[in-house]
C-alpha cells in the first residue's frame, strides 16, 4: 500500500505540474502583454465570494457599538461645528471626525467657531492624511511617507489624530486590509482606526499586532443618522463610537468585498474588526505551497488508484471513465469544488484563509501531466528500452494490462 502511495511516478507527475505552474506565473510576471491578466489575478480573491455567502446566510443585525453621522449636506464650518456640538450633547464614548479641515477659509467666523467647539469637545479623534508615500521593499513592502496634512487648528489645540489613508496603491482595486501604523519621516504614526479603537477600549496601541489587518465584513448593519437629526437619535449615540463623515462623497468610495462603500463605512468595519479582536489569518506563501503540493500529490494518488480499479472492473459504466477523458474531467471538477468548499468551511469557522489558486490549478493539470508522463513511458517501452524504472512504473503496468486485454 505504501509503495502505491510513495511512488516515484507520482513525484515526477507532481513535478511536471509544478513546472507548468511555474512557467505560467513566470510568463505572466515577465511579459507585459499579460499585465491585464496579472492585474485581474492580483485583484481577485475567493474571500470576496466567501464574504458574500456568509452575508447571505447570516441574519443582518445592527451594531450596538458604532454609529455613523452623515454630513454629506454640511458644507459650512459653522454648520459642522453645530453638528459636533449636537453629537457631544448626546454623550458618545468616542467621536471620530473623518474630515481634514485644511487651512483657514474666507468664512473666518465659521473657522473660529469650529476651533472653539473642538477646544471644548473631549474624547475626539480627528483625521489626517499622509502624503508623498513611497513603497519600501522588504518583508512587508509598506508605504513610507514624507509628509502629512492636518486640520488648521492642530497647531493651536492639542488634539489626537490618526491618518485615514487606507491603501495608496489601491486605485481601482478591492480594499480588504486596513493599516495600523505607517512611517512618516522618522516617526511612527497610528491610523484613524487604531486611534478610535484605543480611545474606546484601550489596550490596542502597543498591545495589538501592528501589521496591516484584514477587515471582517460581517453581517453587521452600521446605524446611520443624518447630521440634522442627531438630537432626535441620542439613543444611537450615547456611549457609542460615533463617526462623522460623508456617506455620499463619490471621491471617497472604495471597492470592497461587499461592494462599493464610503470611506467612513470602511473605517467603521475596520474599527469593529479591531475591537472584536477578529482577524483573517492568511496562510503564508511557503505554507500555502506546501499544503497545495500535498493536496495535489494525494489527489494524484487517488486518481491513479481509481483509474486502476475501474480498469480492472467488468462494470460497463467503468469504461465511461477509463476510455474517455470526459469522466475523469468531470470527477476532477467535482474534486476541485470539494476542495474549495473545504477551504470555505475553514474560513467560515476559523477565519483562516489559504489562497487556493495554486492547489486548484495543480489538481486541474494533473490529468494532462499524468497523460504526458504515461505517453513517455509507453514510448520508451515501445523503443525496447528495458529497465527497472520503466517496469516498475504504474503506467507501464497499465500498458501491459491493456495489451493483455487485447
Amino acid at each position: 500500500m505504501l509503495k502505491k502511495v510513495f511512488h516515484i511516478d507520482h513525484v515526477i507527475v507532481v513535478g511536471l505540474v509544478l513546472v507548468v505552474i511555474f512557467l505560467f506565473t513566470t510568463m505572466v510576471n515577465a511579459l507585459s502583454f499579460f499585465d491585464p491578466v496579472k492585474r485581474s489575478l492580483d485583484n481577485f480573491s475567493l474571500k470576496d465570494i466567501y464574504y458574500e455567502i456568509i452575508q447571505q446566510a447570516e441574519a443582518e443585525h445592527s451594531s450596538n457599538i458604532i454609529t455613523i453621522v452623515d454630513m454629506s449636506t454640511a458644507y459650512r464650518r459653522d454648520h459642522i461645528a453645530s453638528i459636533i456640538e449636537d453629537i457631544a450633547s448626546c454623550e458618545p464614548a468616542v467621536l471620530g471626525v473623518d474630515i481634514v479641515f485644511e487651512g483657514w477659509r474666507e468664512d473666518t467666523l465659521g473657522s473660529e467657531l469650529l476651533m472653539d467647539v473642538v477646544r471644548h469637545t473631549e474624547n475626539t479623534i480627528f483625521a489626517s492624511k499622509l502624503t508623498n508615500g513611497e513603497t519600501e521593499k522588504g518583508e512587508e513592502d509598506k508605504l513610507n511617507f514624507a509628509g502629512s496634512v492636518h486640520s488648521f487648528f492642530s497647531e493651536e489645540i492639542s488634539i489626537t489624530e490618526g491618518f485615514t489613508n487606507v491603501d495608496s496603491d489601491a486605485e481601482g482595486k478591492t480594499l480588504r486590509m486596513f493599516p495600523m501604523t505607517r512611517r512618516c519621516g522618522n516617526n511612527k504614526v497610528y491610523s484613524f482606526t487604531a486611534q478610535v479603537a484605543e480611545a474606546y477600549q484601550g489596550n490596542i496601541i502597543g498591545q495589538t499586532n501592528e501589521e496591516d489587518r484584514t477587515v471582517i465584513f460581517s453581517g453587521t448593519k452600521i446605524d446611520r443618522i443624518h447630521c440634522d437629526s442627531v438630537r432626535k437619535n441620542c439613543e444611537l449615540i450615547k456611549d457609542r463610537i460615533v463617526l462623522l463623515g460623508a456617506l455620499n462623497d463619490y471621491a471617497d468610495k472604495h471597492y470592497t468585498p461587499i461592494g462599493r462603500i464610503p470611506g467612513v463605512e470602511f473605517q467603521a468595519y475596520a474599527i469593529q474588526t479591531l475591537l472584536e479582536h477578529n482577524d483573517v489569518k492568511t496562510m503564508s506563501n511557503s505554507m500555502m505551497w506546501l499544503v497545495s503540493i500535498l493536496v495535489i500529490y494525494l489527489s494524484l494518488v487517488l486518481r491513479v488508484s481509481l483509474y486502476m480499479h475501474l480498469k480492472r472492473s467488468n462494470h460497463p459504466f467503468a469504461a465511461f471513465f477509463t476510455d474517455s477523458s470526459i469522466g475523469f474531467t468531470f470527477l476532477t471538477f467535482l474534486w476541485v469544488c470539494l476542495l474549495v468548499m473545504l477551504n470555505f468551511l475553514v474560513f467560515a469557522a476559523y477565519y483562516t484563509y489559504m489562497e487556493p489558486l495554486v492547489m486548484c490549478m495543480g489538481v486541474a493539470l494533473m490529468g494532462d501531466a499524468s497523460a504526458f508522463y504515461e505517453a513517455c513511458i509507453r514510448y520508451l517501452d515501445r523503443k525496447g528500452i528495458k529497465c527497472s524504472f520503466i517496469k516498475n512504473s504504474v503506467y507501464y503496468i497499465k500498458e501491459q494490462y491493456n495489451q493483455t486485454e487485447k
